[in-house]
C-alpha cells in the first residue's frame, strides 16, 4: 500500500495547491519534483568536501527545522557552535573557510543542506545494513563529483 499525502488537511497547502491547477495531487506530485530537484542543484552548487560534510552532519544532528527559512539561512551559527564546543574542526580536519563559505549560502542551499542532514540521519538509524558514512554523505547528495576528485 502506498503512502497518501493528506494534502486536503493543510487548508493552506490545499489552497497554494489549487492556484497552480485543479488535481491537488498531480500539482503536488509535480512542484514536489521541481523542489528535490531545486534541493539537489542548489546543494551540489555547495561542493562540499568529505570532511565538510561529515562535520556539518555532527554538528546538526539534534537539530530541528520546521518551515522558517530563516531559521535554516542561520545554521552557519550551530555549526560554529559546534565546532567550538566539540572541536569539531580538528576531528574532521575542517579549516575555518568553511563557516565563511555557509554564511553566504542562500535560502534555498541551506534548507537543502538540512534535507541532506535529516536524510543522512534517517539513514544512519535504519534497520538496513550500515553504509559506510561516504556512502550515505553521497546518497544524500552531500558530497558528489568535487570531493571525489581530490
Amino acid at each position: 500500500m502506498k503512502n497518501k499525502i493528506p494534502l486536503s488537511q493543510d487548508s493552506r497547502l490545499e489552497a497554494l495547491l489549487l492556484q497552480r491547477g485543479e488535481d491537488i495531487g498531480t500539482v503536488g506530485l509535480r512542484d514536489l519534483n521541481r523542489y528535490y530537484a531545486l534541493l539537489n542543484h542548489h546543494l551540489l552548487e555547495l561542493c562540499l568536501t568529505s570532511n565538510e560534510a561529515n562535520l556539518i552532519c555532527e554538528a546538526l544532528k539534534n537539530y530541528r527545522f520546521e518551515e522558517d527559512p530563516d531559521r535554516a539561512i542561520a545554521i552557519w551559527k550551530q555549526i560554529d557552535t559546534a565546532i567550538q564546543q566539540d572541536r569539531l574542526d580538528l576531528k574532521w580536519s575542517v579549516n575555518s573557510t568553511l563557516i565563511g563559505k555557509l554564511k553566504v549560502i542562500n535560502h534555498l542551499q541551506a534548507v537543502a543542506i538540512v534535507d541532506a542532514v535529516e536524510r543522512y540521519w534517517i539513514e544512519e538509524r535504519s534497520d538496513r545494513p550500515h553504509k559506510s558514512s561516504e556512502n550515505k554523505l553521497f546518497q544524500t547528495d552531500l558530497i558528489k563529483c568535487c570531493d571525489s576528485a581530490l
